[in-house]
């Protein structure tokens, strides 16, 4: 058990160290919110995530999560990775990434939190201040998860 969780804990760092190496990256960071639905457990919510960037093609991201359930609350807080593919030209498109996430369940006096692995990929044109996203993701924790975001980010700084 305490083995699964540092693998858990260790693959975030196993996907930052070869972007730190990595030079800057001349794109922006993006802020945004989205429409998620957990196919799984049959649950929609909101989201809110955002992307800076650490290196050349790698962006850190992450995002928070919650779900309108139908008895208690639900909310997840993902720390993850994304790398995007270089394209013939801009804007990149296709992204996929990875990192670690935790889902919280409560329902009256009992919670339960659990700490899973992400996988993930997506599509987000970078042409303009305002652009869509819509991305597919595989949660791996004590249950297995695939879920659906679509939504929109916010270039922060300068337009391309």
């Amino acid at each position: 058990m305490m083995s699964s969780l540092r693998m858990r804990l260790a693959l975030p760092a196993l996907l930052l160290a070869p972007a730190w190496a990595l030079s800057a990256q001349t794109s922006h960071p993006h802020l945004g919110g989205r429409f998620i639905y957990d196919g799984t457990n049959e649950e929609a919510g909101l989201g809110l995530q955002f992307s800076g960037p650490i290196g050349r093609r790698f962006e850190f991201y992450p995002s928070g999560d919650y779900y309108f359930t139908d008895v208690g609350s639900r909310w997840v807080a993902n720390m993850d990775i994304k790398y995007r593919f270089p394209a013939a030209e801009r804007p990149m498109w296709f992204y996929v990434g990875g990192g670690f996430g935790f889902d919280n369940r409560k329902v009256g006096n009992l919670s339960d939190t659990q700490a899973g692995v992400n996988v993930f990929t997506g599509l987000e044109p970078l042409r303009g201040a305002v652009h869509p996203f819509a991305e597919l993701r595989f949660t791996a924790a004590d249950k297995t998860r695939i879920g659906l975001a679509f939504g929109i980010n916010v270039t922060l700084g300068e337009n391309r």
